[in-house]
């Protein structure tokens, strides 16, 4: 999330929903539903000379994206400290609405988030050979997907928190014992997950909590937010390379639309083909409408 138009400081906020509210209540903002929970900041500017004088060399790619990883796993370390743990094995004595006393217990049900980040909480490698977060169908079977076959293969093979492999790779972060790192690699490319500890395992795992339940599709992030610009940018290059006047028709076509219902379809802009801070509602509104024909 950017925090100004001008600069480059941007934070990654975590937002936090009570499942027992009901949906109605947490669509509305006046209602403030929404608790902020933590904001993650990236890694500094000065990492690279840090990283220089520690090794020797600079950072490649490869490491710099493994150690935003690890800032972010340390980062959930902090949320779960003591008190979250024991508000999720014991409960916590609260003050009801109504004046009396319940014991409630803490308990993490979805995190909505889009296929990157669901790759970065999940530890796995993302579009490796099992690119997805809940099952260990390959990616070679990914043209299945939708039928019947692929839904009895994705219960099948579901995803599980290992104990030996989190216990393999933490010995290898650790250093404890000797000739762990090829055995922690192994168990790792076996599944595709990346070497490095996971904190929700690492917190929660021995409560019964498996991490990899409660990552679910998010419909706003994987398909508003993700394929749908995809889409509209594709038709836009086919636009361009036929050549002539196709884009200033396209944008033409979207102007003489007009609204429908009241937030069924909103007024769009008078340059939709520049995709200029649209929201996933706009988004969502662009694939509906069929302005471009063959």
């Amino acid at each position: 999330t950017n925090l100004m138009n001008f600069g480059s400081n941007d934070l990654w906020p975590m937002y936090m929903f009570l499942g027992s509210e009901s949906k109605y209540t947490r669509a509305m903002p006046s209602k403030f539903s929404c608790h902020h929970v933590a904001y993650m900041p990236s890694l500094p500017d000065t990492v690279q000379d840090a990283y220089r004088e520690q090794f020797g060399k600079s950072a490649t790619n490869n490491t710099l994206t493994h150690l935003k990883w690890e800032l972010i796993h340390q980062i959930l370390h902090l949320i779960q400290n003591k008190k979250f743990v024991d508000a999720y094995e014991d409960g916590l004595i609260l003050d009801c609405g109504d004046g009396t006393q319940m014991l409630m217990f803490l308990r993490l049900l979805i995190y909505a988030a889009d296929y990157p980040e669901k790759a970065l909480l999940a530890t796995i490698k993302r579009n490796g050979t099992f690119m997805c977060p809940r099952c260990l169908v390959p990616k070679s079977r990914a043209i299945m997907m939708g039928t019947k076959k692929d839904q009895r293969e994705r219960q099948r093979r579901k995803r599980a928190s290992q104990k030996s492999a989190q216990s393999c790779i933490r010995r290898r972060v650790t250093g404890e014992v000797k000739g762990t790192p090829a055995l922690a690699h192994e168990m790792s490319e076996r599944v595709t997950q990346v070497a490095m500890q996971n904190a929700f395992s690492e917190k929660l795992q021995e409560l019964g909590f498996d991490f990899h339940k409660v990552i679910l599709p998010d419909f706003l992030h994987e398909v508003e937010l993700g394929v749908g610009p995809r889409i509209i940018e594709h038709l836009l290059r086919i636009l361009v390379a036929a050549g002539g006047s196709g884009v200033q028709e396209f944008n033409e076509r979207f102007r003489m639309i007009g609204t429908f219902g009241r937030d069924t379809i909103r007024r769009f802009t008078g340059n939709v083909s520049s995709l200029w801070k649209l929201a996933a509602r706009d988004y969502e509104d662009i694939i509906q409408v069929r302005c471009i024909q063959a």
